[in-house]
């Protein structure tokens, strides 16, 4: 037994010598657990944007090029939830007035945008979720659209409790333009504590519908238990104790001819598929739609944000593995990118540019997935790479 421990002794010697250099010229890093993560850094991918605080979210980009940011008010107050990014710099949009909230008039303030779109028509489109924190604005939930060349609000749409519940937090959106006389959007409400659901806002008639309300296919999975670089992700509740992670329905894509919207749960790693036309039909039953619903597979992690290009292809964010990755239309999975400098990889963007754009939110850094401590740091990332890929319009 001696030779057998000396011999492993000096294996494990032999080891740490053979691998000492490569340590020693590897920055490290510490995750929420303080464990030790080696940088795993891609070439290809490109730092866009390097913001102080608040935490952003969401990112879109106008036919033109100019950059739209969320910063969805999820810690209290700041003086900006949707900006635009002029010189390196967030600037509130569309002004500093239409960002401050004081507790008035919430119709006609932005409370909270956690997401935003640029349409075919190059017009801005955003969703206020309404959520100071964990607390609901009554009469705030809203789908706002702004004319980019005149930069004011030419349309509102109040999302009323026919659709939004005390437990609503609406979390993304998307356009399609091939419903309706004006289009449609889809926005996601990922209900962690209720039912999560999509509703369907006609642009033109300001109609809107919630569907799939409760349905498996946009709810959490049960026991679902994300991990990030090998550490499971629970939330502390407020006594201290553990609870799994409930978030449902958040990420969407719409197919380019628009006959399927795909979406996922965040807390699954499966792909889901609906058929559009049924969706924003309100001659149809809520029954008829659930029958047009497909699970697509698995894909390669867990996702906060899709995106569709042109050609088809659907881009899913992997929070778990720091990676962005692509399923073609045949139903193939193909890696991205992989870099660890994506910590929560949250929304993706097309730009006509040929670059797909993608946020690093620390989300799983929050307080409430690290017994109380708040582990992100005061800068927020957006990066971008090159996949020669032309936007769905």
């Amino acid at each position: 037994m001696k030779i057998y421990a000396q011999l492993s002794t000096v294996i494990i010697a032999l080891s740490i010598s053979a691998i000492g250099p490569f340590l020693a010229k590897t920055p490290l890093a510490a995750s929420a657990a303080d464990d030790v993560v080696l940088h795993e850094k891609d070439c290809q991918l490109e730092l866009f944007a390097d913001l102080p605080g608040p935490m952003l979210r969401g990112v879109t980009l106008s036919h033109q090029g100019r950059v739209f940011i969320t910063f969805p008010r999820m810690d209290g107050s700041s003086s900006y939830t949707l900006a635009e990014l002029k010189n390196d710099k967030p600037v509130p949009y569309p002004s500093v007035d239409y960002n401050k909230y004081e507790g008035q008039k919430p119709a006609e303030h932005l409370i909270s945008v956690t997401s935003a779109i640029v349409d075919g028509k190059d017009r801005l489109w955003l969703i206020d979720s309404a959520r100071l924190g964990r607390e609901l604005i009554a009469g705030g939930t809203k789908l706002v659209g702004i004319d980019l060349t005149t930069n004011q609000v030419f349309q509102t749409i109040p999302l009323t409790s026919a659709v939004v519940t005390q437990q609503s937090i609406l979390q993304d959106l998307r356009f399609d333009s091939s419903k309706g006389k004006e289009g449609v959007i889809y926005v996601s409400d990922c209900a962690p504590e209720g039912k999560s659901g999509i509703i369907v806002v006609d642009i033109g008639s300001g109609h809107c519908m919630r569907r799939l309300s409760g349905h498996a296919s946009v709810q959490a999975e049960k026991e679902f238990l994300p991990f990030i670089h090998g550490r499971p992700m629970m939330r502390t509740l407020e006594d201290g104790k553990k609870d799994d992670y409930k978030v449902g329905v958040a990420g969407m894509a719409v197919k380019p001819d628009g006959s399927l919207l795909y979406y996922c749960p965040q807390a699954s790693r499966q792909l889901y598929s609906v058929d559009a036309r049924t969706l924003c039909d309100a001659g149809k039953s809520e029954m008829a739609v659930e029958q047009t619903v497909q699970d697509l597979g698995p894909k390669s992690g867990a996702s906060d944000g899709l995106e569709c290009d042109k050609e088809g292809n659907v881009y899913f964010t992997d929070f778990e593995n720091s990676s962005v990755w692509k399923r073609k239309p045949n139903g193939t999975i193909d890696k991205v990118v992989h870099d660890t400098r994506l910590v929560w990889p949250d929304s993706l963007w097309i730009g006509h540019d040929g670059y797909l754009y993608v946020t690093s939110s620390q989300f799983n850094k929050r307080a409430t997935f690290n017994k109380g401590t708040d582990r992100r740091t005061n800068s927020y990332q957006i990066y971008r790479l090159k996949v020669n890929a032309t936007p769905r319009e």
